[in-house]
């Protein structure tokens, strides 16, 4: 097991700075983000130039980052969300260059800000202040708001036209709930239409305009994999640039028009792909396989026509914020990690791997401690711990995970299933759970546990399954739907839920503990090889 020296301790870790939702400024030479630097999160804005950052809030930002920042178009505001003591009912906020903060847009609900106009005169907002999240548009001069649509389900990603006369939305009028389509007004609500693009139960997406004007960044998962295209308005059609191999999701396009930026989901990474639209190349961007994330607004991401400014993590790397040139394919650190006093080489890579469950192949991330200090190359009979993502719409990712990190410093080799329900696989995947949630997902997240057991260098006695939110239900269904170990448990009131069956106790606790999954005993030969026999595993306790 590991000692003080390999141990991560996720308090002191979590206490070194980190930044959250970086956005370039209109003129490209700033960055807009939170940092925690003085122990709680602030709105800095960082010289590209330099690296020097300094705050613009003192106390007024919110303590959960959650939410994304937007420039105004003068580069000397900064919009972002601020809720009431943490109750995440948002209001839009702004701080000017000189410090002072103001409350700009006050509801009764949840507010979230999608873009600002070109002049900044108008907001553009979507909020639940009528009950269900439609799209506002609020005057920043007058104070007059006006609600733009009246969808009975939720509109999402409102985009201004370059020109402001125009927005485009994603909104939902079928009577098929996972439907999602892409829709374009006048900037007053009127004249309103639906893009042909995608089918019913398919979800389409708006990124962001062309500046001419003319053309939609969107992307679609009608046919599985999600794909990205462009909407051409005059020939009222998409020209798609995926080739449907992986999963993508549109970002951004450069100012000039030329290049579209788009992330592309494969083994558990996130990378940037850059499309020229000139050349028709493709190219996906020269970084370590991890995870890279972008603004989750219009723009935010060229600094100018051939520079892209972006966070990007692995597994065994915390964010880094990155400089990338799109003419030399050179990177550079803009903002690098923080590690305190913890060394970063306690911290071990993910193997991505793939295992059979059911009709599916189920990928999933291995941390091994034997990669790191925690435990020699040859250890043998190496504790383990299924991780269970939430969601379910989610994934298991190789970007940095501190609760990951301290589990294998602790000894522990780790499981991150991506069940049937994850993202990133394409629609038919992700839609599998759908009416049957606590069913064949289980059963994957079973098989998990069981491919770990069958390691010649793990302890099959000592397996956990852990989670939060939907991975909390999740270890909790493993102890109902696979019950050959006799054991007991209650959710608890932690975020976390850990179950444990050993030969002296059957326990839950806020800690990674064990519990065995039913497959075949372990018996040994005469020459004294491992090997498995057809007799199931029964707990040889009273639990």
């Amino acid at each position: 097991m590991s000692t003080d020296s390999t141990s991560v301790s996720p308090g002191k870790l979590a206490g070194v700075p980190e930044f959250y939702n970086p956005i370039v400024s209109p003129d490209g030479d700033e960055v807009a983000l939170y940092y925690d630097e003085t122990g709680r999160n602030e709105l800095y804005v960082l010289d590209r130039a330099t690296g020097e950052h300094d705050p613009w809030t003192d106390g007024e930002a919110p303590r959960n980052a959650r939410w994304h920042l937007l420039w105004g178009p003068d580069g000397d505001r900064v919009y972002f969300h601020r809720d009431e003591e943490g109750d995440e009912q948002n209001d839009i906020a702004a701080v000017d260059r000189d410090g002072t903060v103001q409350t700009v847009v006050d509801v009764d609900g949840q507010a979230l800000l999608s873009e600002v106009s070109g002049d900044g005169r108008y907001l553009l907002y979507c909020s639940d202040e009528g009950e269900q999240m439609n799209a506002y548009r609020y005057d920043v001069e007058t104070g007059a708001r006006e609600q733009l649509t009246a969808f009975d389900q939720p509109v999402l990603s409102a985009r201004f036209s370059p020109a402001d006369d125009r927005i485009a939305f994603g909104g939902n009028e079928s009577s098929t709930l996972k439907n999602r389509d892409v829709y374009v007004m006048a900037a007053d609500g009127s004249d309103r239409r639906r893009l042909d693009v995608g089918e019913d139960g398919s979800e389409t997406k708006v990124a962001t305009w062309f500046p001419d004007g003319e053309r939609l960044l969107v992307a679609d998962d009608a046919a599985d994999r999600r794909r990205v295209g462009v909407y051409d308005f005059e020939r009222d059609e998409v020209e798609w640039l995926s080739d449907g191999t992986a999963q993508e999701h549109a970002q951004d396009v450069s100012p000039d028009g030329r290049y579209v930026l788009a992330s592309r989901d494969r083994r558990g990474a996130t990378m940037p792909v850059v499309y020229d639209l000139e050349t028709g190349e493709s190219n996906e961007l020269d970084l370590p396989e991890g995870v890279v994330s972008f603004p989750k607004t219009d723009g935010g991401t060229f600094a100018d026509e051939t520079t892209l400014v972006f966070a990007h993590s692995t597994s065994d790397q915390r964010e880094q914020l990155y400089e990338y040139d799109l003419e030399t394919d050179e990177r550079r650190v803009v903002l690098p990690a923080e590690y305190g006093d913890v060394d970063p080489d306690v911290f071990v890579d993910s193997e991505y791997l793939t295992y059979e469950s059911g009709e599916f192949e189920i990928g999933a991330l291995l941390y091994d401690p034997r990669d790191g200090p925690a435990m020699p190359d040859d250890a043998e009979d190496v504790p383990g711990i299924v991780l269970v993502h939430g969601g379910p719409h989610r994934r298991a990712k190789k970007t940095f995970k501190i609760h990951t990190q301290f589990l294998v410093s602790q000894g522990y080799a780790v499981l991150a299933p991506n069940f049937r329900g994850s993202t990133g696989r394409g629609r038919e995947f992700k839609q599998a759970v759908l009416g049957d949630w606590g069913g064949a997902e289980q059963e994957d997240i079973a098989r998990g546990g069981r491919w770990l057991m069958d390691r010649d260098w793990i302890d099959e006695d000592r397996i956990g399954v852990i989670g939060g939110s939907y991975g909390r239900y999740s270890a909790c269904m493993q102890l109902v739907s696979y019950p050959d170990c006799g054991r007991r448990a209650s959710p608890g009131t932690a975020s976390r839920t850990s179950t444990r069956c050993t030969r002296r106790t059957c326990r839950i606790s806020g800690t990674p503990s064990a519990c065995r999954w039913a497959t075949p005993r372990r018996t040994t030969t005469a020459g004294g090889s491992g090997r498995r026999s057809n007799t199931s595993r029964t707990c040889r306790t009273r639990c």
